[in-house]
Formats: structure tokens, C-alpha cells, sequence
């Protein structure tokens, strides 16, 4: 029996986490691996001895020695169950990622490899809903960006990834999951647990 590798991806704040976590709730089979809870404690160890504030999430630090470690951390995880044929949920931004063409071909073959699919869900939302998320979760990594919204604003990318169906599924979150058709929520739905 084959597995199908999720990837619940999307900016900081765009509700990735709730939504993946209410799928599951109908997947007894389905592993899930929030990058921040798996790799939290080691990324904010690792930026301790590097000088850095535990929190930081913006340094040349963070971005060329931790996040690639944390990443591939988390793909490993994932990778090593989509192995086993197990099927994964993994909730990260992803940003880079997924619009680097490259990393989702060769993600898509190593899922091939294993007889695993490869699936991706991009949430989106208003900035000023994605905002109001990160207010109210109130993390200690999120404070830069509050405090420089606009700068942080221009360092991400515009637009959507560069991908297409099958694969990529583009989830517009913007409205509290109790105010979402049950249509929206039916397509996303469909899109997970589809082949």
C-alpha cells in the first residue's frame, strides 16, 4: 500500500496548522510533523551558540545554517515514513521550497520512488487576516515580523508557486475555518485524499 506525502505550506499566520490538524482528525493512518514543534528546541539551541537571540528567524545566521538543517530535518522524518508507506501531513512555510522548481521535482521523485504521491497545498490569506493570526498566536519568533511588517513583506515572494494540478492545490484561508463554505472546505478536502 502506497503513502502520500502532504506538504500544508504558506506564509507564517495562514492558518496551515488549524486546517491540517482538522484533516487528520478523519486519517488514523496519517503522521504529522509540525516543523516549529520538531525542530523548535534544537533550532533555538543551535542559534544560542551562534550569538543569536533564540528567537531570531531573520539572520544571515538562521537563514544559511539553521533553517537548511531544520528543513532537511523534517524531510527526513517525513521521508522516512513515506519509506515505510506511511502517509504524512508535514506544516511548514515552505516558501523557498516551493518556488525552487527543482526541490519539488526531486521531492516528487523521491516520493516515486516508494510508490508514494506528492501533494501540496498552498495557503493564502488577506494580510491584514494573516496578520491578526500572528498577533493572536503571540510567538516570540513572530515579533520581527510584527514590528517590521513591511520589510518583512518584501522579503518574501509574490505571487504563487509556479505549480500545477495534480500536484498543487491553492487554499485561500482567509476567513476563520467556522466561516468557510462547505464547498471550500470539500475541495481541500478532495484535494488531500485524492491519488
Amino acid at each position: 500500500m502506497s503513502g502520500q506525502l502532504t506538504l500544508f505550506t504558506g506564509l507564517a499566520g495562514s492558518g496551515k496548522t488549524e486546517l491540517a490538524k482538522r484533516l487528520l482528525l478523519h486519517r488514523d493512518d496519517t503522521f504529522f510533523i509540525d516543523k516549529d514543534t520538531h525542530t523548535r528546541s534544537l533550532v533555538e539551541e543551535i542559534l544560542v551558540l551562534h550569538g543569536q537571540s533564540p528567537h531570531d528567524r531573520e539572520s544571515s545566521t538562521y537563514i544559511e545554517k539553521v533553517r537548511p538543517l531544520e528543513y532537511a530535518m523534517t524531510m527526513k522524518l517525513a521521508m522516512a515514513n513515506i519509506v515505510l508507506h506511511k502517509s504524512v501531513f508535514v506544516i511548514a512555510p515552505f516558501i523557498k521550497e516551493c518556488f525552487d522548481r527543482n526541490w519539488v521535482s526531486s521531492l516528487q521523485a523521491s516520493c516515486s520512488l516508494s510508490g508514494a504521491s506528492l501533494k501540496i497545498v498552498w495557503f493564502h490569506s488577506d494580510l491584514e487576516k494573516t496578520r491578526t493570526r500572528l498577533i493572536h498566536r503571540a510567538a516570540k519568533r513572530d515579533h520581527w515580523k510584527l514590528t517590521h511588517w513591511d520589510d518583512y513583506l518584501e522579503s518574501i515572494p509574490q505571487g504563487l508557486p509556479e505549480l500545477s494540478d495534480p500536484l498543487f492545490f491553492n487554499f485561500d484561508n482567509s476567513v476563520d475555518f467556522d466561516d468557510h463554505t462547505p464547498g471550500h472546505l470539500d475541495a481541500l478536502e478532495s484535494f488531500v485524499s485524492s491519488n
